[in-house]
C-alpha cells in the first residue's frame, strides 16, 4: 500500500482510469492479480485526482469503506476476481462486473466505525513511518559522502 511519490510524474494528458484519495486500486491482469497487487491511494490530498494505466480497477467506498481496503488484499476476493477473468490465454484481464456480484457482508455500524478507526490509526502510522523513512534517506545521502570523504568525522 505504499507509494513513492518521487517517482511519479505530472502530465497534461491522461487516461480514462481516474482515482481519488483513498480509492482501492486493484491489479487486473496477471500475475499482478495472483501475486496480490493492490494499492491503497492515501497519497493523494483531498481535491486531487490522478490517473493511471488501464490495467487496474478503480474500487470507491460507497457502503463499504474504503478501508475495507483489507479485503481487495483478500485471498477469497482475488480468487473471484482470478476465476473470472475474461480474454484469450495471455490477455486475459478481470472484468468490473465480477465485482459488482461480490457479496460483502456488513458488520452494525458500530463494530464498522471501530474498524475503520483502528485500521486509519494503522494507516497513518504507516504513512509517518514512511515520512520518517524518506527523511532519514535524505539525511544518509546527505552525510555518507561527507564521511567517506573525511569532510565530517565521527
Amino acid at each position: 500500500m505504499t507509494a513513492n511519490t518521487a517517482d511519479f510524474e505530472q502530465r497534461t494528458k491522461h487516461t480514462n482510469v481516474k482515482f481519488k484519495k483513498n480509492d482501492v486500486l486493484l491489479a487486473r491482469i496477471p500475475p499482478c492479480l495472483d501475486n496480490g497487487k493492490t494499492g491503497y491511494a492515501y497519497f493523494l490530498s483531498e481535491d486531487e485526482v490522478a490517473c493511471g494505466s488501464t490495467e487496474f480497477i478503480v474500487l470507491r467506498g460507497r457502503r463499504v469503506p474504503s478501508e475495507f481496503y483489507c479485503l481487495a488484499c483478500s485471498y477469497p476476493f482475488r480468487v473471484n476476481a482470478i476465476k473470472n477473468m475474461t480474454g484469450s490465454s495471455g490477455r486475459q484481464k478481470v472484468q468490473h462486473s465480477c465485482l459488482d456480484k461480490y457479496a460483502v457482508p456488513l458488520p452494525p455500524n458500530s463494530i464498522l466505525d471501530e474498524f475503520v478507526q483502528v485500521v486509519q490509526n494503522n494507516f497513518d502510522q504507516i504513512r509517518n513511518l514512511m515520512s520518517q523513512n524518506a527523511s532519514l534517506a535524505k539525511a544518509r545521502d546527505l552525510l555518507l559522502p561527507k564521511l567517506i570523504s573525511g569532510e565530517l568525522t565521527v
